[in-house]
């Protein structure tokens, strides 16, 4: 008997079935982790208060692959419309090939647009599943997004370097200190852009225990958020957003984040996105070193709402706080 795909609001799954789709997670992924507690924190803040999941259960109805589409709106050419992106794409290993794959996407796909009026979907798929994504779901590219960093300990991103330490921080403090002549307050206006009402109020609600995941710096109409973790035991403060943004804002922004982290012993600010400038606090990595690509890919829904400009990276405000990565 075929493996039935189910389909399912967030608000309608059963326990067992979150408790199934965690069990899964840790099996697939050991070193992440995930409740179902941390689970509904993810996919039921959003605008419309829920997200769709695909569901792949085997005869015994057991949860055996699971795909989500989380929806947000966003502004394409001053329209607001529904927008989503695919995460959390998972299959238990005996059960994982191309088809089931292509089922499971296939599936949410269809759901999302009858169902919710999706005009565009996109993704940020990793090494593994880009070719995928490109060749079987025909997905095109608007563009990789860019990282952009600014080494506080050297010796801890390179550990043969730890001598340079008390160098390397004085570097970075004079120029995060220079940076002040960043004058350009240019506001970055894109043709794909949030809608930020209702971004702002839904994205950045997840919390680990009983505090907020993120940190956030407000002054004098900049907003700021970001968010300090490790990074493959790198101390790194992830800058995941800056409205409005223009190029003072940004490095406003940043200088501040290291002001708020001075007791923390940061290794490193990180910036991945697309800036429609070069801003003067963090540095461009070149593409080939880059520790990792970001694909950043998309298929339209409605071709009378969203047209070919899409596909344009450049056309884009898109940044890490555009999916559930960090």
């Amino acid at each position: 008997m075929m493996n039935q795909i189910i389909l399912k609001k967030t608000t309608e799954l059963a326990e067992n079935e979150m408790e199934q789709i965690c069990i899964l997670f840790h099996e697939i992924f050991p070193k992440h982790s995930m409740t179902v507690e941390s689970f509904r924190n993810r996919y039921l803040q959003t605008p419309l208060g829920y997200s769709i999941h695909a569901l792949l259960k085997d005869e015994h109805d057991i949860v055996i692959g699971s795909h989500n589409l989380v929806p947000y709106y966003y502004v394409f050419n001053e329209v607001k419309t529904l927008f989503a992106y695919g995460a959390g794409t998972m299959i238990k290993k005996e059960y994982r090939n191309f088809f089931t794959y292509e089922r499971l996407i296939r599936e949410s796909q269809k759901y999302i647009v009858s169902n919710e009026k999706c005009s565009f979907l996109m993704g940020f798929p990793n090494a593994n599943a880009y070719p995928i994504q490109k060749k079987g779901l025909k997905r095109k590219d608007i563009g990789n997004l860019s990282t952009y960093i600014l080494p506080v300990r050297i010796g801890s991103i390179k550990k043969q370097f730890r001598q340079l330490n008390f160098l390397s921080v004085f570097f970075a403090e004079l120029w995060l200190y220079l940076s002040v002549l960043s004058f350009s307050t240019k506001i970055s206006r894109p043709l794909v852009h949030k809608e930020r009402m209702s971004f702002n109020k839904f994205r950045y609600l997840e919390k680990e225990g009983k505090t907020s995941k993120y940190s956030f710096i407000e002054n004098k109409g900049i907003h700021g958020v970001y968010r300090v973790m490790d990074y493959e035991g790198i101390k790194t403060a992830f800058l995941l957003d800056v409205y409005p943004l223009s190029k003072k804002n940004f490095d406003w922004t940043v200088r501040t984040i290291y002001k708020h982290c001075s007791t923390q012993s940061l290794d490193m600010i990180m910036y991945v996105g697309h800036l429609p400038f070069t801003p003067m606090t963090l540095i461009k990595v070149p593409e080939k070193l880059e520790p990792k690509k970001f694909h950043f890919v998309g298929t339209i829904f409605d071709h009378d709402l969203i047209d070919e400009r899409i596909f344009d990276i450049g056309n884009w405000e898109v940044s890490l706080a555009d999916y559930d990565l960090v």
